[in-house]
């Protein structure tokens, strides 16, 4: 494995991790800080479905991402349009994220991970075993 695919199987990881934590830390964390402010249960029902709906296109787009980086290290390389939607999504919302939230910095990571995600695309992360990688 060349450190491109490593990258790949990082940012897959980062994507699964943060999925779980989306969902088992963040949404109990928003339904505490909304349970007393008299919202209806019907209205944070909603937000519920919303974002555990986040929670399991993040688990998705890490899958996705870890299937690629999987293909890639075999030698097979990956499909480019497929990381470069994931990449794309998640550098263009961690970006808007950061700025639209008054540069929270929380908002980096998505950024972050997606740019990792990027070095699926480099050409060295399709190389056969055994080859010079870069």
């Amino acid at each position: 494995m060349n450190r491109w695919n490593l990258l790949g199987f990082i940012a897959a990881a980062l994507m699964l991790l943060s999925a779980l934590a989306h969902a088992f830390a963040g949404w109990p964390t928003v339904a505490e800080g909304l349970s007393g402010t008299g919202v209806a249960t019907d209205v944070t029902a909603g937000l519920r479905i919303g974002w555990l709906w986040g929670s399991f296109c993040m688990a998705g787009f890490g899958l996705v991402t870890l299937a690629q980086s999987w293909q890639s290290r075999s030698g097979g390389g990956c499909n480019a349009a497929t990381v470069a939607a994931v990449a794309g999504t998640y550098v263009a919302f961690g970006l808007w994220a950061f700025v639209d939230r008054d540069f929270n910095p929380h908002f980096l990571l998505f950024l972050l991970t997606g740019l990792l995600c990027c070095a699926l695309l480099h050409p060295a992360a399709r190389l056969p075993c055994g080859t010079n990688r870069g």
